[in-house]
Formats: C-alpha cells, structure tokens, sequence
C-alpha cells in the first residue's frame, strides 16, 4: 500500500511509531486543524504496521525550536551590533564574527533533527490505518 492520500513525506523528521517500534527520520505527516478549529491535529503514517499515530505535545517541540532560536538571535544581534558601532565595518574580526554566525545557523539546521528526536512522542489512535 502506498501513502494514504493527503499524507506527505517530511525529511528530517523524527518518527517513532508507538505500535510496532518502527523509527525513521523521513516521516510521513499530515497537519490538519480539528473540527472545533482550535487546534492542528498533527498525524502520522507509520510504513511498516500502516498506522496512524498522533504527535503528543506538538506545540512543545515547535515552540522549544522557536524560543531557542528567537535566543539565538538576541544573543548574537546585541553583541553584533556592539562591535559594529566600536569597529569599521572593514576590519577582519567583523568578518570573522559574521561567517562564524553564518556557520552557526548551518550547523543548527543539521542538529534540528536530532532535536526532533528528542522532544516528539508518539501516540496511537483508534483507528488503525485510514
């Protein structure tokens, strides 16, 4: 059987199905927003027991991401904006300190899905594929 229809694929995703234990960093997703329209519902397709299984706690995850980064960029705006107003934007350190930034943001989206790993669990629900 193929992904059921309305299902995507997300690459560097974590996926831990909580029926058979399958786990994968390509999972296969679907955000919907529930009937009472306050909440997405955040669904999963597992591809070996052909499941579905629900995240937990989605807005932990995602906004744990989001704090760190809007930290992230606090931390480095203040003390960028201090060395440039201290020194000319020529001068070798400001480039230093701008491709060190640039190699931190690469960095941080190859250990997302590692923070995906950590903080996203699963759970079953009642109906056993679609």
């Amino acid at each position: 059987m193929g992904t059921p229809a309305g299902f995507k694929g997300w690459k560097r995703y974590w996926f831990q199905c909580p029926r058979c234990g399958y786990r994968s960093y390509s999972a296969v997703g679907n955000v919907e927003i529930s009937k009472d329209k306050l909440n997405l519902l955040w669904r999963f397709w597992c591809a070996k027991c052909e499941g579905i299984a629900v995240l937990r706690n989605p807005y932990l995850a995602h906004g744990l991401m989001f704090l760190c980064a809007v930290i992230l960029f606090v931390g480095t705006y203040g003390p960028m904006n201090m060395l440039l107003s201290y020194l000319a934007p020529e001068t070798p350190l400001i480039w230093a300190v701008s491709w060190s930034l640039v190699l931190g943001a690469v960095v941080t989206y190859l250990i997302a899905p590692l923070l995906s790993r950590f903080f996203n669990s699963y759970a079953p629900t009642s109906t056993h594929g679609l």
